[in-house]
């Protein structure tokens, strides 16, 4: 029996460090892939607790849940750009809002509203370089004709997303061409709403600098909750804890000859191992993409210094592997340990890594 379980305490610090470094502006919970492994109904009750009021989703199905959960005064925003129908449809029965990132979508979504006697709320998205939805840049007039003649949209608010894997002098090149939309826009006398672009990874990595990026009105709250953000933090502490646990179990104990390879690494002497029913796919030891060069011989160093993740015992005593994790086990010596078959063995995981496994949230 495998479970993830998640720490409210973490989850609170890790919010608390967000907070801390976006003070006075809006922070918007953002719950896309299962809220980063963290699940989607339990991470929006932690952060509706904590005050949070806007979630932003990636798909229409995990609006219509959260309208279903009760979570009936909150915004929600899909930030996902769509020309799809019966999406436009549901986001408009549920009261939520669209994105808007091409000519094709705002067509669409202001002609569904159209027919319907209603408007509908949408932000408009701003593509400066990362991900495949949104107006390029150049294409302010489109922006503004959105504003300007969609009698069946009301723009909420305006958006990029600033490249947590690129480098900061891109990312500050992200910043200026997105300014130059806002100014356009402003100097139209358009009302933007609200306007954000960073996430919580960049956030976070940029905080400190000499010349930081400018958050505008709000910050999307997404992977910093689990602890684990991508990007390069450039020597700089987040604040940020572990906020889920893989909990597995001792399958297996026995001795095994010298010579025998039972997790991949030759056994120099008779050694007593151990069987954790828990690998790769289980999330152990995955990680991030590398984001850049310097992280990428980082992580080389890491894997080759380190034969595998930290598996530890319910009192927190380390376990020596016996080679990599497996994709579905992992060895570990225990001749030194009073170690049982059933003896819980657990570690600290990227909780998006780990599908499939029930989530228990605990104090």
């Amino acid at each position: 029996m495998k479970e993830i379980l998640v720490s409210r305490a973490a989850l609170k610090n890790n919010l608390g460090a967000v907070r801390a470094r976006a003070p006075g502006l809006t922070l918007i919970g953002s719950l896309r892939s299962d809220a980063y492994g963290l699940g989607l109904i339990p991470a929006a009750r932690f952060l509706y607790d904590e005050g949070v009021r806007f979630f932003a989703v990636e798909s229409a199905g995990d609006a219509a849940r959260l309208r279903a959960e009760g979570f009936s005064d909150v915004e929600l925003l899909l930030t996902r750009s769509t020309s799809d129908p019966e999406e436009i449809e549901t986001l408009l029965d549920l009261g939520a809002a669209a994105t808007v990132g091409s000519q094709e979508a705002a067509v669409a979504l202001a002609g569904i509203a159209d027919r319907r006697g209603t408007v509908a709320e949408a932000h408009v998205r701003v593509d400066t370089g990362c991900g495949a939805y949104g107006f390029a840049p150049a294409e302010a007039d489109s922006i503004a004709a959105v504003f300007q003649y969609m009698k069946g949209i009301a723009v909420s608010g305006l958006y990029t997303v600033y490249d947590p894997a690129a480098s900061r002098k891109a990312r500050h090149i992200q910043a200026r061409a997105f300014g130059e939309v806002l100014d356009k826009l402003r100097a139209a006398k358009l009302e933007t709403g609200l306007v954000h672009a960073a996430g919580s990874s960049v956030l976070l990595t940029d905080h400190g600098a000499k010349d930081p990026l400018p958050l505008f009105d709000a910050v999307r709250v997404g992977s910093a909750l689990t602890g684990h953000i991508s990007g390069r933090v450039s020597g700089r502490k987040t604040g940020l804890i572990p906020a889920a646990r893989l909990i597995s179990r001792v399958a297996e104990a026995g001795w095994r000859p010298a010579g025998a390879k039972p997790g991949g690494k030759r056994l120099k002497a008779a050694a007593r191992v151990g069987i954790v029913p828990a690998g790769t796919a289980d999330g152990l030891d995955v990680s991030v993409p590398p984001a850049s060069r310097r992280a990428l011989w980082a992580e080389f160093r890491r894997r080759w210094f380190s034969s595998g993740p930290v598996l530890r015992l319910a009192d927190g005593k380390r376990l020596p592997l016996l080679g990599p994790a497996g994709p579905d086990f992992t060895a570990v010596r225990i001749d030194h340990l009073s170690v049982q078959v059933g003896d819980e063995v657990y570690a600290d995981v990227n909780p998006i890594y780990c599908s499939g496994i029930p989530r228990r949230y605990t104090t």
